[in-house]
């Protein structure tokens, strides 16, 4: 009896990790993302971030935040498999190159460049875009976060 509970247990371990094996995105080799918020003509935070296939964030704040110069941190493997999962999902290589409206100057630029897979794509996004590459943007920074920061080697 104690022996079948046993084998029971095992199996049903097993199965519970290839469900979850299933939901796993593999992160490719050349995985590269990079995010920018430019500078606008009010007090708008600015900052450039870039994550590597390894989960290395390094960041770099320039105006109106509370980080500035060179910061780094390192994504967990849930995180980068979040991020691999919801750039897929959005579609990022249909999105156009540019939305903007030249008629609104004021307003901060949002860009994501990512490759993956031998592909590579920016977008800038101010204006006249669709609603979904802002919410994608804000969903990317909300994986990554803005805790666990640490002085990067390098900073002044």
């Amino acid at each position: 009896m104690r022996l079948s509970c046993i084998l029971v247990l095992l199996f049903l371990s097993g199965l519970a990790g290839c469900q979850s094996s299933q939901q796993v995105a593999r992160v490719p080799p050349d995985f590269a993302l990079h995010m920018e918020r430019s500078r606008c003509e009010g007090p708008c935070t600015a900052y450039s971030l870039t994550v590597d296939t390894y989960g290395q964030v390094t960041y770099e704040g320039k105006a109106y935040t509370d980080k500035y110069s060179l910061w780094r941190k390192q994504l967990d493997t849930r995180a980068m498999n979040q991020l691999t999962r919801t750039l897929r999902k959005s579609a990022f290589f249909s999105y156009d190159s540019s939305y903007n409206d030249p008629s609104v100057p004021a307003l901060p630029w949002m860009i994501i460049s990512y490759a993956e897979e031998g592909e590579s794509h920016t977008v800038r996004f101010r204006v006249d875009g669709p609603e979904t590459f802002r919410e994608l943007y804000q969903k990317l920074e909300r994986i990554i976060g803005d805790d666990a920061y640490e002085p990067h080697p390098t900073a002044n």
